[in-house]
């Protein structure tokens, strides 16, 4: 992938593999890149919830009631798709308080992915600029 946090990612394992990390002297740091392989599965284990949310209570609770093909039909990029056999009921939707509670939920939710993942990758500039300087000075 040619994705910077993927690179920058793959640096950071480089190094803890090539034990060059025991060149670093900032001891906080070290303790950072050192636990760095279990701070990517914290990052990612809230996507979970969201997923979760989407496929056991969402989809069902609105099946055969919003109709996906005829939202997504009339986009540019999916024009393949047919239309669909029923018309969404969207007065159901807005009147039911489980929709209310469950969009909720899932909007909220992926917010504050999108914010940990922003504070992540963050921390992760910052923590190769921090090591870069370090190995420089070696």
């Amino acid at each position: 992938m040619n994705c910077p946090i993927f690179r920058e990612a793959y640096n950071i394992k480089s190094l803890i593999a090539s034990n060059k990390i025991d060149y670093v002297q900032n001891a906080e740091l070290k303790s950072y890149i050192s636990s760095f392989e279990s701070m990517i599965l914290d990052a990612n284990q809230e996507d979970g919830f969201v997923r979760r949310l989407l496929n056991e209570r969402f989809w069902p609770s609105t099946d055969g009631k919003l109709s996906a093909l005829n939202s997504i039909s009339n986009s540019e990029r999916y024009q393949e798709f047919p239309k669909g056999t029923y018309a969404s009921d969207y007065e159901w939707f807005f009147n039911n308080r489980e929709m209310e509670d469950l969009t909720a939920n899932i909007f909220s939710w992926k917010k504050e992915n999108v914010i940990d993942e922003q504070i992540f990758m963050d921390k992760i500039k910052i923590m190769i600029q921090i090591i870069d300087d370090e190995l420089k000075e070696k």
